[in-house]
């Protein structure tokens, strides 16, 4: 906005306050540019902020992934040997079963015989399986050991 060359005085005041106003707006503008920008840099702290808890969110839900895999994996093998371990205990029970009727017959015939002498010794070699079996607790983990 450019004054005639002998502007009147009404034109000159509206001149004045029109630049006056114009000063205060960008006066304004500055001050809140200024704000913004003292604003921004928090912010953008805070976004850092929260990219790096992102970040550590991804690598805690991944390693809990793993450790889930790895645990479902335990389980199926510690239900394995628990099966494994019923599967040997009732195996174990039927052989001595079968074995105490084997040397009660074997020693009713001939007490002082090598029958009733073997099959003693079958028998107690088949309790002892059995009760290192059932003796011990099953614990997660653990195997079995096989006789």
């Amino acid at each position: 906005m450019h004054p005639p060359a002998h502007p009147s005085q009404a034109y000159e005041d509206k001149y004045n306050q029109a630049k006056a106003n114009q000063e205060r707006e960008q006066k304004e503008l500055t001050a809140e540019a200024n704000s913004l920008k003292a604003q921004q840099a928090p912010l953008e702290r805070q976004q850092a902020q929260l990219q790096d808890q992102k970040r550590q969110l991804r690598q805690r839900r991944a390693e809990i992934a793993r450790q889930r895999v790895a645990l479902q994996a335990a389980i199926r093998a510690d239900l394995r040997a628990q099966a494994a371990l019923t599967a040997r205990v009732a195996g174990d029970r039927v052989r001595v079963r079968l074995l105490e009727r084997v040397a009660l017959r074997a020693c009713r015939v001939a007490p002082p015989s090598r029958a009733c002498q073997r099959a003693k010794a079958a028998l107690a070699a088949a309790q002892a399986s059995l009760a290192a079996a059932t003796s011990r607790p099953w614990r997660p983990g653990r195997r079995p050991s096989s006789r």
